[in-house]
């Protein structure tokens, strides 16, 4: 009876033993830093079956935190290398959420700007519709692109602006309409500048002509 209950006893832990060698296995494979060597020592297993739960936690928290983090690191790609040399470390959760809260806020500023940006364009009528739906799956690479057409737009704004002031009540209210539609478009580049801004040249002296 007794040579039988020891057997019993050894199976068990060696039961035990491979189930916390397989768990602290796949963790490492996994790429999470553990400083443990595999084969364990039967005396380590206790210790590290005890310590299981709680690095099942730590793991499942790195993984959520993970999840939502790649979003963003597609987005800012060179913090990138900072999160995986955190993310490896079980006692890192406190800095992988800040860098998180740090990723999600340049991400939502990014998409601010950008939301801002185009309904500032769109008071004046230019059409936005290219940007508008990639706003919230390509914030920083839309905003880079907003910033670059930001120049157009600073010149193409004063010549709707002025387009719109002319006095069309005698003439050249198709052609103001057609200028309009060329600048708002959203293609629009310094040709269409160029051409408004000379017949603009035209307008004023025949505006004023008229005037007298």
């Amino acid at each position: 009876e007794i040579e039988k209950e020891i057997e019993e006893v050894v199976l068990n832990l060696s039961r035990r033993l491979a189930i916390v060698e397989k768990q602290l296995t796949e963790w490492k494979n996994d790429g999470f830093n553990i400083s443990i060597s595999i084969p364990l020592l039967p005396g380590e297993m206790l210790e590290w079956e005890v310590q299981l739960p709680l690095i099942a936690e730590q793991v499942e928290a790195i993984l959520a935190i993970r999840a939502q983090m790649e979003p963003h690191l597609e987005q800012w790609p060179e913090y990138r290398q900072l999160a995986e040399r955190a993310w490896v470390h079980l006692d890192a959760i406190d800095s992988l959420d800040v860098l998180l809260e740090g990723l999600e806020a340049k991400t939502k500023g990014a998409v601010a700007t950008c939301r801002a940006r185009l309904d500032s364009w769109g008071s004046f009528g230019i059409d936005t519709s290219y940007w508008a739906p990639l706003i919230e799956s390509e914030p920083r690479a839309v905003l880079e692109e907003l910033n670059m057409h930001q120049s157009l737009i600073s010149l193409i704004i004063p010549l709707i602006e002025e387009l719109e002031s002319l006095d069309t009540s005698i003439r050249g209210h198709v052609e103001v309409d057609n200028w309009l539609q060329e600048l708002r478009n959203n293609s629009a580049g310094i040709s269409q500048i160029e051409e408004v801004s000379a017949w603009l040249n035209i307008a004023r002296i025949r505006d004023a002509r008229h005037r007298e």
